[in-house]
């Protein structure tokens, strides 16, 4: 398919050219013909059901560190983001949401976060819970219409994490008029200093 649409020989398609000099041209492709099976499944969603949401979970948030442009299905209406921002630190997390918000502007993203020990590339990512308030904190501040986690199955469901979630959650709920319509805080609330 990616032979006949760049108007190549596909006896020349060998894995090094496409590692290679073909590398762009063929995550292009890629990401074009992810962007076409994506709009064929949400179409058939739509068509049965006409007002759902579709969220796409999708790599560790930042696009370029994995060769896949969102914004070639990013118009599909009622389409939810979900990145994985698997990170060991919160100060990681909060700039790959940052890029995921100016990279997708307009996009209603739901980033995920994780609590367990997640190898990916050589690194591992591994966060304590004042972490994870502050995963859930950065998404609201960022204009996402959530945060999730990955739990530790391992630890099960460990309650200082919950804690954590908890308390972002109380304090979110706090500024939320604000962060999502601009309208002032309660007298209570203000900046610290």
């Amino acid at each position: 398919a990616f032979a006949k649409k760049q108007g190549l020989d596909p006896r020349t398609l060998t894995v090094d050219r496409l590692k290679g000099e073909l590398r762009e041209r063929f995550l292009a492709f890629r990401t074009w013909q992810l962007g076409q099976v994506v709009r064929l499944w949400a179409q058939y969603v739509h068509d049965l059901w006409p007002d759902f949401t579709i969220a796409i979970c999708q790599g560790s948030g930042m696009p370029p560190d994995r060769g896949v442009d969102y914004r070639e299905y990013n118009d599909i209406p009622r389409l939810v983001h979900l990145p994985m921002i698997y990170t060991s630190s919160a100060m990681s997390f909060a700039k790959n949401v940052a890029g995921m918000r100016e990279y997708l502007p307009r996009a209603t993203l739901f980033p995920m976060t994780s609590t367990s020990m997640v190898v990916d590339s050589g690194w591992t990512a591994s966060k304590p819970p004042r972490g994870i308030y502050f995963d859930f904190v950065t998404s609201a501040l960022n204009g996402c219409v959530g945060c999730s986690h990955w739990p530790d199955l391992r630890r099960r469901f460990d309650m200082e994490y919950v804690w954590e979630v908890s308390r972002a959650m109380r304090d979110i709920a706090c500024v939320e008029p604000f962060l999502f319509a601009g309208e002032r805080p309660p007298q209570h609330v203000g900046p610290v200093g």
